[in-house]
């Protein structure tokens, strides 16, 4: 058996990844009483402008990578009905904020820092709204509270 510590978007992609490769014998273990790990939904900042409290980047600078990442469970396929081209909608509309911060060592710019500090923040939702709406619902019968 499996056992997968935290149901972050670490834990919960992990456990998507083993049902995605035919793995049934897994379980999810959650101390809390929420899925989420660090990143926390706000319901009440502003009906319009989403926002996560806690973890918001992934430490990739490249945009294909973080959109690979998001598509990592069976609804990837454009034949399906419903909830797939939701998804594949969702996904399409999606914009992503690059950061790539320079860093300097006595006075001088650290190339290989910035170059290897990079990040990717989706714009247009946020990483728990995803991890719910996309990921939970398909492992969440092996998540333990």
């Amino acid at each position: 058996m499996v056992v997968i510590i935290g149901a972050g978007p670490s834990g919960l992609m992990a456990a998507n990844a083993l049902k995605f490769m035919g793995v049934e014998n897994y379980i999810v273990l959650e101390a809390s009483d929420r899925i989420g790990g660090r990143l926390k939904k706000t319901d009440d900042f502003h009906e319009e402008v989403p926002l996560d409290i806690g973890a918001e980047w992934i430490h990739q600078p490249n945009e294909q990578v973080v959109r690979d990442m998001l598509v990592y469970h069976e609804d990837t396929t454009l034949k399906g009905e419903g909830d797939e081209k939701e998804f594949m909608k969702d996904l399409e509309k999606s914009e992503f904020i690059h950061y790539s911060p320079e860093f300097f060592f006595r006075k001088s710019k650290a190339r290989f820092l910035s170059w290897i500090y990079g990040e990717t923040k989706w714009k247009r939702s946020t990483w728990w709204h995803w991890c719910d709406k996309y990921v939970y619902r398909h492992v969440q019968e092996k998540v333990k509270f």
